[in-house]
């Protein structure tokens, strides 16, 4: 690293690039307005945010103190994030879908002092037992909120003063990452790693202050909050923001707000997709939009139908996004693109050993930052879970790829989906795209079930068809032979109307797939079909 970096990394934080664009575009318009309100500049947005931050001095939030948020996207929500950057406070926004026993165990890990909360939390929020330290406790933004806990009540209170803010090393967020294998673990990320995200994701997109970005991905993912909200704030550009994804009217939005850039991953890209087509899909100001993944199965046809360059790129919570492809050139079909080698450092490695595998196999992604407090510090009050992940001075994220002669990298499976047959790890990843391969397959997740052997698995692919298209099993397995070697040709086969999908980010619960029920699950064995002999009638034709 050079004096240089050291020097820009020490300014890195929400509160400065807030208050750094502010200054040098104050009447620009920040967060663009809905017919009912009129466009927030970003001058308006920092002296909001000083009015609600003057109010948390007050009533005790310091530097340090951690303060939850539960409630969707809206301008009062991104101004009060924007508060706790000025206090230097921790913000820790959940999704307002928490309830019960999930709810629990974020409020008792993560344990804000005060509450921000739409009407529609506040009711899960009293059912457990309350950690917050400062009255009222919670404080409720839309027109719901009674008494002491009522936003008018909260900008009555006496103001505080102002000082300092934090600096590049203190926290930022407290990001849960999803629970589909396990409870969430909060994951600590310092105000320097948010700031990169913002600033690598700004540079990736070539924004410039005349470029409008959509926002529909949640402020409690770093996605939301940090790849697009703080990108657009560090670029100067305009935001629209939703509090929701909507894939029927998404291309409307666009064109209306003249959209340039936005944000996806694979499961809203698909949905995207699958509304109908129109003549005019292409008349659209959309330049640039990244998606992570990008669905091998519909990359080319996706860019080519609205006009778009896409990007794809591999990242998670605790180390940003390390893998990106490169802006200028066109997408490779299943490369999540190459290593950001100015920020960081990207291993692919033997799991057991920590040694790099050769160039076009398969390791383990680690990863390391090149400049202090750039990723995140741990999973709060979890050390078991924040020593498992950090070793040898690595972040072992548990996805598996490989990288090529050129550098780029091929995304091949998740160790938490990874599944084992025969003493072999088979890539869910390798049958998904092949199956994609198929004109009357839209969806396609491979899950591994028990086969009756200790430790073994038998593959179960489940399949979502084409609208208006049927699916013929054995059709499948013999199309399937054709590009996977016969241990990856699956068992069972299940055809669904819809894929499950976790509640925020529509990824698909595979953990929901695994169950076997005999009156919608096809087994080959059971039906008689041998693989070796659908693969001679196939050679035969």
């Amino acid at each position: 690293m050079t004096e240089t970096q050291l020097s820009q990394v020490q300014e890195w934080t929400v509160a400065n690039a807030i208050r750094e664009r502010a200054a040098v575009t104050p009447k620009a318009a920040f967060l663009v307005g809905d017919g009912e309100e009129p466009d927030l500049t970003y001058g308006e947005a920092l002296r909001s945010a000083e009015e609600i931050a003057r109010r948390l001095v007050g009533l005790g939030i310091s530097r340090g103190d951690r303060v939850g948020m539960m409630a969707p996207n809206s301008r009062r929500s991104v101004l009060i994030w924007l508060a706790l950057a000025l206090v230097g406070a921790v913000d820790v926004w959940l999704n307002p879908a928490l309830r019960g026993s999930s709810l629990a165990h974020v409020l008792n890990t993560a344990r804000p002092r005060l509450m921000f909360a739409a009407s529609s939390s506040v009711t899960a929020l009293r059912a457990v037992e309350s950690p917050f330290e400062i009255e009222p406790g919670i404080v409720v933004l839309d027109e719901m909120g009674e008494g002491a806990e009522a936003w008018p009540a909260f900008l009555a209170l006496p103001v505080g003063e102002l000082r300092g803010g934090p600096a590049f090393s203190d926290l930022a967020s407290i990001i849960y990452t999803s629970g589909t294998t396990g409870l969430p673990k909060g994951a600590m990320l310092p105000h320097a790693q948010a700031y990169l995200e913002g600033l690598s994701t700004a540079r990736q997109f070539d924004l410039a202050e005349d470029d409008v970005f959509l926002v529909a991905h949640p402020m409690y993912h770093i996605a939301g909050k940090y790849m697009a909200v703080l990108t657009s704030i560090i670029a100067g550009c305009r935001v629209v923001l939703r509090d929701r994804f909507d894939a029927a009217t998404w291309l409307d939005d666009i064109r209306a707000n003249g959209v340039t850039a936005t944000i996806s991953h694979g499961p809203l890209t698909e949905m995207i997709f699958r509304t109908p087509e129109r003549p005019d899909d292409r008349d659209n100001p959309l330049r640039r939009m990244s998606s992570a993944p990008i669905p091998a199965g519909i990359a080319d046809r996706f860019a080519e139908r609205f006009g778009v360059h896409m990007m794809e790129l591999w990242g998670m919570t605790e180390v940003d996004n390390p893998i990106w492809q490169p802006k200028t050139e066109r997408h490779r079909i299943g490369s999540c693109g190459r290593v950001n080698e100015e920020w960081f450092e990207v291993l692919l490695a033997d799991p057991m050993t920590d040694l790099p595998v050769p160039l076009g196999e398969t390791g383990e992604i680690l990863v390391r930052g090149k400049l202090p407090f750039t990723i995140f510090q741990g999973y709060v009050d979890s050390p078991e879970a924040t020593v498992a992940v950090y070793r040898n001075g690595w972040f072992h994220s548990g996805d598996f790829a490989r990288m090529d002669e050129e550098g780029y990298v091929y995304f091949v499976d998740r160790s938490s989906e990874r599944i084992r047959r025969r003493a072999e790890n088979v890539s869910s990843y390798e049958i998904e795209m092949a199956a994609l391969r198929l004109p009357q397959i839209a969806l396609a997740a491979a899950v591994g079930v028990p086969s009756g052997l200790s430790g073994d698995d038998d593959v179960k692919l489940c399949l979502v068809a084409v609208e208006g298209e049927s699916i013929d099993e054995v059709a499948v397995l013999t199309a399937l032979l054709r590009d996977l070697p016969p241990s990856l040709v699956p068992r069972y086969i299940e055809v669904l109307d819809e894929f499950p999908r976790t509640p925020a980010t529509g990824k698909i619960q595979k953990s929901q797939l695994k169950y076997l029920d005999p009156r919608r699950v096809w087994d080959r064995r059971a039906a008689g079909v041998e693989l070796r002999r659908l693969a001679r009638e196939g050679a035969d034709r």
